[in-house]
């Protein structure tokens, strides 16, 4: 029997069939492959975000504290390519709140010189470049800080082992979404999640002298002008063609473990429609389109908006007084501290009744400058930022400089009126949580000091002095050369002088006792001849001089001095073998008071009705109860016994204060009225906000888009401290 072969036709219909069949066969199983990766990807995305959001949450709780991080304090800079058009083939981005610097606590024990302790061994270990061991106790930040940031894998050009850095950038390099560059082949270079414990100062030797000593860690940190260290720099990981900083980018990567996958994860994305795919760009002033991208990391501190900030009581348990009512807090405190970017509103409350609403906010000030300011309005009445800059730096006057600088830009005094009448300054600290509405004394001042033989340089605090003037009783002097008040005043001749003129008085003799040895802070300069704040703002026969700021002759109608923050120094009114010397007078809070003894108003009282009936015609002429006059008995010796600021000594009219040492006088003076009110908008790094996205990209498949998961979760720093 004769075979027949297959023939063409039937051969091509079998392979056609065939063909057909395999491709409903082997579709779904390279569809069910490539959604096995996509599967595969998404969970090792989400896997990842739950391991890493756990790690940096549990490390922030375990923390001393967060630095903030607003504004560039938390900004990364990210170089990335340019859009169609531009003029540039990269760019540079600026990522907010894609950096977070965790203050690790004390650990370890120091060694001598500046060196450290190796706990495993015991000794000192010459390799050890920063502190290594349990944490110690009492807890307190410690000489290191983990810091989470964004940056290229390869941040530096490749280059063979053993060569020298290439101090120039790697670009940034993502073919698998083709959004900012096209689909290709190639090793990624994307940007990822880094961590290091560094410490931004160390201990070094001089080696050509042997000389250990405290400075900034140049291998991690850059320095300014002034040799400050610079902690807060978005560039920190980005080239700029030197050697130098190539080497403190090569010394972060070699201190740093990436803490996500180092191919195929990036921690950025761009902005792009998805119907498109065309990226969003913004032109710049070079001519380049940016691209808008998102940082898929963000560290946020937690939002407080309008927290009404406690008021602290003015007074401590022991100094009580009976003029506390009407007495205003010197301290706010809110909930949490660790501010950033706080707005702080002051309603400056007026004898109980809601008054005026003051904010202090950071803000540019009308010479172009940036910084906090306290403003009524659009005015700007104290420059908070100068003040607190002032102070931390340790210069003389920060008060009075700080006031000044706001009357540069605009003088609001001459004009008084509301302004004055609503001048309530405050400071902050941050990091505490605190409104401080209290200045020391000292803060307020023109001059220089004289030099002294004790201070030769005058760097002295500049208080209020007083001296005694001669040493003898209205019996034996009657000082009828003696002024009451202001300039030329002394203690014992105006008290002399005063009790002579009463005691000769047939309508006032019964009135002797209320003749006082008294120091009338309020027109009391300081050791430099400034005025404080307490000074009258309405005066007559007087030579106002410097008050507060120069060319100013006005007080300040808020200002009091702060309960129990008064100290006076004066001789020693005991008989023996200290007498004459300085001591530390005590307070009686009612009374009169004996030798090294005062008693002090803290507000002003309530003067008798019949005040005038106590005094001749010719002791009331000219006096005025709303005029200061130092030539007026009733306006200088009597008034002030019922004013804030007044300082009653013993008055023993048989007993002198010993001419020996003058009086100095401290005390803090603020604004504040008991019904002030004070609100705070802050975030802060007491409790942060993290928001991690996840979007890793699948191998083996033609998805141009990545898997991503996104998780947020909340860390409390436990551990804070606040003082």
């Amino acid at each position: 029997m004769k075979r027949r072969a297959f023939t063409l036709i039937e051969m091509l219909t079998v392979m056609a069939i065939t063909a057909i069949l395999l491709g409903i066969i082997v579709t779904p199983v390279v569809q069910s492959i490539n959604l096995v990766k996509l599967g595969d990807a998404y969970n090792q995305a989400q896997e990842n975000a739950r391991i890493e959001l756990d790690k940096i949450s549990r490390e922030i709780s375990n923390g001393a504290g967060v630095r903030d991080n607003s504004g560039d304090n938390g900004a990364i800079a990210v170089e990335v390519p340019t859009g169609p058009g531009s003029v540039n083939p990269t760019t540079t981005v600026l990522l907010p709140y894609s950096k977070l610097d965790i203050v690790n606590f004390s650990q370890g024990i120091p060694g001598p010189n500046g060196t450290f302790v190796n706990p495993t061994t015991g000794k000192i270990d010459p390799t050890l470049t920063a502190p290594k061991g349990q944490v110690n106790l009492p807890v307190t930040p410690g000489t290191t800080i983990t810091r989470y940031y964004i940056a290229l894998r390869q941040p530096l050009i490749p280059v063979p082992q053993g060569a020298p850095l290439n101090p120039n950038i790697n670009p940034y390099f993502n073919p698998y979404n083709g959004l900012l560059m096209a689909i290709s082949g190639g090793q990624d270079n994307l940007y990822v999640l880094y961590k290091a414990t560094v410490a931004p100062y160390i201990w070094t030797q001089n080696q050509a002298t042997g000389v250990w000593s405290y400075g900034v860690n140049t291998n991690f940190f850059a320095t300014d002008a002034n040799g400050n260290i610079i902690l807060d720099d978005p560039y920190f990981m980005i080239p700029d063609g030197t050697a130098t900083k190539a080497a403190r980018i090569q010394n972060w990567i070699d201190a740093s473990v990436v803490q996500t996958q180092v191919s195929r994860f990036d921690m950025i994305a761009p902005i792009y429609n998805k119907q498109s795919r065309q990226v969003d760009y913004v032109q710049d002033a070079a001519g380049d389109f940016v691209p808008q991208l998102i940082s898929l990391l963000q560290f946020r501190a937690d939002q407080q908006t309008t927290e009404p900030a406690q008021a602290l009581t003015a007074m401590k348990l022991g100094n009580e007084n009976d003029q506390m009512n009407a007495v205003g807090s010197d301290v706010f405190r809110t909930k949490f501290g660790g501010w950033s970017q706080p707005v702080i509103s002051i309603n400056a409350s007026v004898n109980g009744q809601p008054g005026a609403q003051l904010t202090i906010q950071d803000l540019t000030r009308s010479d172009g400058s940036v910084g906090f300011s306290e403003y009524l309005g659009g005015t700007e009445l104290f420059d908070v930022s100068d003040y607190i800059g002032l102070s931390s730096s340790g210069t003389r006057y920060p008060f009075s400089l700080a006031l000044q600088s706001t009357l540069n830009r605009f003088n609001w005094i001459p004009g008084g009126g509301t302004n004055l009448a609503n001048f309530e300054p405050m400071t902050f600290d941050s990091a505490a949580g605190k409104i401080y509405a209290s200045f020391p004394i000292s803060d307020v001042g023109l001059n220089a000091l004289p030099p002294t033989v004790a201070d030769p340089t005058g760097s002295r605090p500049n208080e209020p002095l007083v001296n005694e003037g001669t040493e003898t009783t209205p019996f034996t002097n009657a000082d009828s050369g003696a002024v009451f008040g202001g300039p030329g005043f002394t203690v014992n001749d105006a008290f002399n002088h005063a009790y002579s003129l009463v005691s000769s008085s047939t309508t006032t003799s019964d009135q002797t006792v209320n003749v006082k040895r008294i120091i009338d802070l309020r027109v009391t300069p300081n050791e430099d001849g400034t005025y404080g704040p307490l000074f009258p703002s309405s005066t007559a026969n007087m030579a106002t001089g410097n008050v507060v700021v120069a060319n100013n002759p006005n007080g300040f109608p808020r200002a009091a001095i702060v309960p129990g923050s008064d100290v006076v120094y004066g001789p020693d009114q005991n008989p023996g073998p200290n007498y004459g010397n300085q001591v530390r007078y005590t307070r009686i809070a009612q009374g009169n008071p004996g030798p090294d003894q005062y008693r002090i108003n803290y507000a002003n009282e309530t003067i008798p009705s019949n005040f005038a009936s106590y005094f001749t015609a010719a002791e009331l002429a000219g006096y005025n109860p709303n005029v200061y006059d130092p030539t007026n008995i009733v306006s200088a010796v009597f008034q002030p016994q019922y004013m804030a600021g007044c300082i009653v000594l013993d008055s023993d009219p048989t007993q002198p204060i010993p001419n020996t040492v003058p009086f100095k006088v401290y005390y803090r003076f603020q604004f504040t009225q008991p019904s002030d009110t004070v609100s705070v908008n802050y975030q802060s790094r007491q409790i942060m906000h993290l928001l991690l996205t996840i979007q890793t990209y699948p191998q083996a498949t033609n998805e141009p888009n990545p898997q991503m998961v996104t998780l947020e979760t909340t860390a409390s720093v436990r551990n804070f401290l606040r003082s």
